[in-house]
């Protein structure tokens, strides 16, 4: 395999036998792995979304999560472009998708 990328190396660190692999999550797109992190995001996202009149709270939950699952991996500001159009449809206020991050 040939890196494309630049590589750093570093004289000074120690080998580490036991350790097979390494994996860097540059991009968000395993944080769904970790435990809870749907949960994390959606109670933030609540706190600034409310159902569209009509709605029920499970119908946005459900509308949010899909969200949160269908961008991971995806740019933050990417993310929360979708996150103000959905609070902007349900007659939220304003968000600034830059301040969100």
């Amino acid at each position: 395999m040939t890196a494309t990328a630049a590589i750093e190396i570093r004289p000074g660190l120690r080998a580490r036998p036991r350790v097979a692999a390494v994996m860097f999550d540059f991009d968000g797109t395993i944080s769904l792995i970790r435990a809870g992190w749907v949960e994390v995001m959606l109670d933030g996202m609540r706190a600034l979304c409310p159902p569209a009149p009509g709605e029920d709270v499970s119908a946005l939950d459900h509308a949010l999560r899909q969200d949160i699952v269908r961008l991971a991996g995806r740019p933050t500001i990417d993310q929360m472009i979708v996150f103000a159009g959905r609070v902007r449809a349900r007659g939220g206020v304003e968000l600034d998708p830059s301040a969100l991050k």
